[in-house]
């Protein structure tokens, strides 16, 4: 009597993940103040705030620029402006490939050679 068992498993798991992220921010605040009459005040400021993030690669660029100037009048005049811009792109991408094969094969060969006299015995032999 002899079996053999023959079992081949194969498990292939990919898993990729791709992230970006590129998120950019300008912000112009513009401020600009102007007294006339007998007495002139102008004052200026000028800030700008450059953030551009990619992925762990921070950069941040800020300028600020103040100017002032006084002479004499009497008129006012003041002007704000504010422009914010805001970029972002988030790009995600995520593959999973999983290949599983599992191959079974039960080879049996029995040699019965008193058959004849017990049915049950043959019967659970042939049953596999």
């Amino acid at each position: 009597m002899g079996t053999r068992f023959v079992i081949v498993e194969s498990r292939i798991a990919i898993v990729e993940t791709r992230i970006a992220i590129v998120e950019t921010r300008v912000v112009i605040m513009e401020t600009r103040v102007v007294i006339a009459g007998t007495r002139i005040i102008i004052v200026e400021t000028r800030i700008v705030i450059v953030e551009t993030r990619i992925g762990i690669v921070e950069t941040r660029i800020v300028i600020v620029e103040t100017r002032i100037i006084i002479v004499e009048t009497r008129i006012v005049i003041m002007e704000t402006r504010i422009v914010i811009m805001e970029t972002r792109i988030v790009i995600v991408k995520t593959r999973i490939v999983i290949v599983e094969t599992c191959i079974v094969i039960v080879e049996s060969h029995h040699y019965l050679r008193h058959a004849h006299r017990n049915h049950r015995y043959l019967f659970v032999y042939l049953s596999i």
